[in-house]
């Protein structure tokens, strides 16, 4: 994901929603940083600041083990909450929030019942 403010973006990624830096190097003209995101990887990739929109990825959605203590987390960051609590989603057995990154992004953070 292009992110419009490298270390804004691993701060937020890393001291907000836990995850870690695993890899970070340069690739021609780009900054890459790798997050382990569990069993999976996040890649955020700086160019100079100058985001784009490419595809049609609607969100980012991040498994958690307690929605509400990550909610509680995100307002003692001020993170811009979409919801006012945890919605309840019986269909897939989750409970779910959604808020924004730095750069405006929606994530979605999944609680797993």
């Amino acid at each position: 994901m292009h992110v419009a403010d490298l270390d804004r973006s691993v701060r937020f990624y890393c001291d907000v929603l836990g995850l870690r830096e695993t890899t970070r190097f340069a690739f021609g003209d780009e900054q890459l940083i790798f997050l382990s995101a569990g069993g999976g990887w996040i890649e955020l990739i700086y160019d100079g600041g100058a985001t784009r929109a490419t595809g049609v990825v609607d969100h980012l959605a991040l498994r958690v083990d307690d929605v509400a203590t990550m909610a509680l987390r995100l307002r003692a960051h001020d993170v811009e909450l979409l919801d006012a609590a945890p919605v309840t989603v019986d269909a897939i057995g989750a409970r779910i929030l959604f808020c924004l990154g730095p750069d405006g992004e929606r994530i979605e953070l999944i609680e797993r019942r």
